[in-house]
């Protein structure tokens, strides 16, 4: 199984989300090494005892020019100083990415992994 960053300590939103393009740290990942079941972290982190929290949204494509949301709504996790949560999926999709759709708290930062 391998694991892949979609969203690597960011602390803004990055895209908008009418916007999807390809992270550019990981660029999207190609269908033939992933496999139908995935499973993913959404993991953020703050400032001690500051209430943290952030939403992204996974998405997918078989072109990598038009995306589509693999879940209806964005993860979403929230707590104190850190929280994260763990979300599953399958889907035969050709790429995966993801947008930081929203977060808050002070010196908060967003990681979002993929096991697939």
């Amino acid at each position: 199984m391998a694991v892949y960053t979609l969203i690597n300590q960011v602390a803004v939103p990055f895209f908008l989300p009418v916007t999807i393009i390809p992270p550019i740290t990981d660029g999207p990942i190609p269908q033939n090494v992933i496999s139908p079941s995935q499973g993913f972290q959404l993991t953020v982190k703050g400032n001690s005892g500051v209430a943290v929290s952030a939403s992204a949204q996974v998405v997918v494509s078989n072109d990598g020019k038009i995306w589509a949301n693999y879940f209806p709504d964005a993860i979403s996790v929230s707590g104190t100083t850190e929280a994260s949560a763990a979300f599953g999926g399958s889907g035969n999709w050709k790429y995966f990415s993801a947008y930081l759709s929203d977060i808050s708290g002070l010196g908060a930062k967003a990681t979002l992994t993929m096991n697939a």
